[in-house]
């Protein structure tokens, strides 16, 4: 525990001397090799970050480097004192990201602030699958009916619209969020897909029994009586 309270301590001290040396902070400007950067889902690579002077030379000022968090891995989070940083970026989700760096400076409102555009496109869908459906059912009752969408680096998107549809509207229905209305006895294949004509080869099946209710009704009672807001009411059914 003290070492790692060293360790802070050590870090803040050593940022807290850092200061810009340039006279003219607004003549300062980050470049980025290269300039943009598309990636896959887990896929790494090297991008040089440089702290530039108006006149092009390095600024001999370092800076700091973040990602978004838990999207995109950024190492190391600081350049050298040239003010010069090799960066290795890792991504780990899909989107439109940035590489943001900020030069050190004990006033925020000078910093100097750049930024790289990283864009992630999603994985195509691999798979639609319910989660955990039953197999059997009571005619007059309603079921919610939950699916998985996964792409083919194993994440679920909910970004992703799923179709319903069975296979005889008469005996049980679908509506669009995918709560099932069972109307009468008999058995029916529900299937989930997606919504998008790329994906028309991937669904996902499963079979459903409908059996008929033993409850015909229910009736609620409660005791007569005098109630006021925030009362607990006991009903008996």
């Amino acid at each position: 525990m003290y070492k790692a309270k060293l360790n802070i301590i050590s870090t803040i001290l050593v940022l807290g001397n850092m200061n810009l040396t340039a006279n003219d902070d607004d003549s300062l400007y980050f470049q980025f090799e290269p300039d943009s950067v598309k990636l896959e889902i887990g896929d790494s690579m090297n991008v040089k970050v440089s702290l530039l002077s108006r006149d092009g030379s390095l600024s001999k000022n370092q800076f700091l480097l973040t990602g978004e968090w838990g999207s995109v891995e950024v190492k190391p989070w600081i350049s050298n004192p040239d003010g010069i940083a090799n960066v290795r970026l890792k991504v780990f989700k899909s989107g439109s990201f940035n590489l943001n760096a900020s030069n050190i400076t004990n006033d925020r409102f000078k910093r100097i602030r750049g930024s790289l555009p990283i864009s992630v496109p999603a994985p195509p869908i691999e798979r639609v699958e319910f989660i955990d459906p039953p197999s059997t059912a009571y005619e007059g009752t309603r079921i919610k009916f939950l699916v998985k969408i996964l792409d083919q680096a194993g994440i679920i998107r909910n970004d992703v619209e799923a179709i319903f549809n069975s296979s005889n509207k008469t005996i049980a229905s679908f509506d669009e969020f995918g709560n099932l209305s069972i109307n009468q006895r008999g058995r029916v294949q529900l299937t989930v897909s997606i919504n998008n004509q790329s994906y028309n080869n991937i669904f996902s099946n499963t079979e459903l029994r409908i059996l008929r209710n033993p409850v015909k009704k229910i009736e609620l009672s409660m005791n007569e009586g005098s109630y006021r807001t925030g009362d607990v009411i006991t009903f008996n059914a």
